[in-house]
């Protein structure tokens, strides 16, 4: 197993940070004002830019990562939890390791897709 050694208090740092771009890049391309704070959005709508933000994240990290077991959707789920102090939206609590594993299927599917799984290993 990999453990990843990341306190949830660096993870929503990252995590926040993201958002913040994301925001700012949807406001940019005119998909919500650009006035709007993220404090002032409701969780449907923070959501979605969370998400994106915790992809964002996580697909830099390197392949072994989605390959063997790790301690990922656990750093995830506190980090998403951790987002109901920030934005005040309790639903956050609701966030468990079934959607952070949602989350990052896409990125398990294309690894194992790809012919990449076998070639890292001799870097």
């Amino acid at each position: 197993m990999i453990e990843i050694n990341i306190t949830t208090k660096e993870a929503v740092m990252y995590l926040t940070a993201r958002i913040s771009e994301e925001r700012r890049l949807r406001a940019k391309a005119g998909l919500i004002p650009s006035d709007t704070k993220l404090t002032q959005l409701t969780y449907n709508e923070i959501l979605p830019l969370a998400e994106a933000a915790a992809f964002d994240l996580v697909f830099l990290l390197p392949t072994d990562v989605f390959v063997e077991e790790s301690n990922l959707t656990e750093i995830i789920t506190k980090a998403f939890n951790e987002l109901t102090k920030i934005y005040g939206h309790k639903e956050f609590l609701s966030f468990s390791v079934e959607n952070a594993n949602n989350l990052i299927k896409p990125i398990k599917k294309i690894i194992a897709e790809s012919k990449f799984e076998d070639n890292y290993k001799r870097n």
